[in-house]
Order: C-alpha cells, then sequence, then structure tokens
C-alpha cells in the first residue's frame, strides 16, 4: 500500500500556493464554461491541456480518428460515472498517461481532482504509477488534506507543485 505523506507542513499550503504563478493557469480557466457545457474535450482543447502541463502529447495526436476517441473518452470521464470509468476512457488514448488524464479530471470534472504530476507526487512523498487505484488513492488523500485545510484542490495543487519548484531551485535545478 503506498503511503502519502507531505513533504512541507500543512501550515504552509497557503503561503506556497500564493508563490505559484497564478495567471499560468488562465488559459485553463477561460476553457472550462464552453468545456463544462459541452461536456467534452476537442482535440485542439486536448492539446491545450498538454500544452498547459508541459507534456508531449505526440503518440495521441498522430492517431487516425484520434479527435472521435477524445471525445468519446472525455464525454466519460466528464460525466457522472463511476470513478473506474473516467480513469480508463482517459488512459486508455494512446498517449496519455496519469498527469493528463488527471489534469482533465482536476480542470473539467465536476468534483475534486488532484493532478497527479510528477512534481506534485513527489511533494506527497511518493512516485505514482499509471493505474486506477493508485490515482484513487491519491485523490482520496488530496481531498482529506484539502478539506482538513479548508483549501481548494486547486490551491492544494498550486502548493504540490510550487514546493516541489521550491525545492528544485534550492538544490541548484532547473
Amino acid at each position: 500500500m503506498t503511503k502519502f505523506k507531505l513533504r512541507f507542513p500543512e501550515k504552509q499550503i497557503c503561503p506556497l500556493a500564493e508563490q505559484y504563478a497564478i495567471g499560468y493557469d488562465e488559459s485553463m480557466r477561460e476553457m472550462q464554461s464552453v468545456i463544462h457545457k459541452r461536456g467534452w474535450l476537442t482535440l485542439a482543447e486536448f492539446k491545450a491541456v498538454s500544452r498547459w502541463l508541459r507534456v508531449p502529447f505526440s503518440g495521441a495526436t498522430r492517431n487516425k480518428g484520434t479527435l472521435q476517441e477524445i471525445v468519446t473518452a472525455t464525454s466519460i470521464a466528464l460525466a457522472n460515472c463511476e470513478e473506474s470509468e473516467k480513469w480508463e476512457a482517459l488512459v486508455s488514448v494512446k498517449g496519455v498517461q496519469k498527469a493528463l488524464a488527471s489534469s482533465i479530471l482536476h480542470w473539467f470534472a465536476q468534483g475534486d481532482y488532484p493532478i497527479a504530476s510528477n512534481p506534485a507526487l513527489w511533494s506527497c512523498s511518493v512516485t505514482g504509477k499509471n493505474d486506477f487505484s493508485f490515482w484513487l488513492a491519491y485523490t482520496k488523500f488530496c481531498r482529506e488534506v484539502a478539506e482538513s485545510n479548508g483549501v481548494s484542490m486547486r490551491v492544494l495543487d498550486r502548493a504540490l507543485s510550487q514546493h516541489h519548484d521550491n525545492e528544485r531551485k534550492k538544490a541548484g535545478r532547473r
């Protein structure tokens, strides 16, 4: 069983989140209302999430029929269905790993979903697997931390990311 533990005191969540360059998120916020109304992502929106996350998405963009795969997968992921269905629909698209799948859920699905990026996972003292049970355990951990500290999932995610960035800078790496 994976043991999640923040690498920083919980009282640092808000100060860390405040250091995060919030303007960086604007492109995702701009897409939210359209995607919420429509219920799925276009290929361009899917690629925009990948660019925001800074993750190459070349595998899926070369597939024939990719638009239909993305529409189908994101329609399922943004619907009110079982958590496993949301996850499996997204990671079934070639080229989609946990960070991209969780980013789509984080920004566009109803409910609180954390982003399972490598920096965020590192800040929780774990490395990630691309499977549903790991993602579900990570989601539960992050929801509990956010709730117990009275912060949104977005604030917690910014803090996790910023903590990682701060530690990399301290170590002299960018």
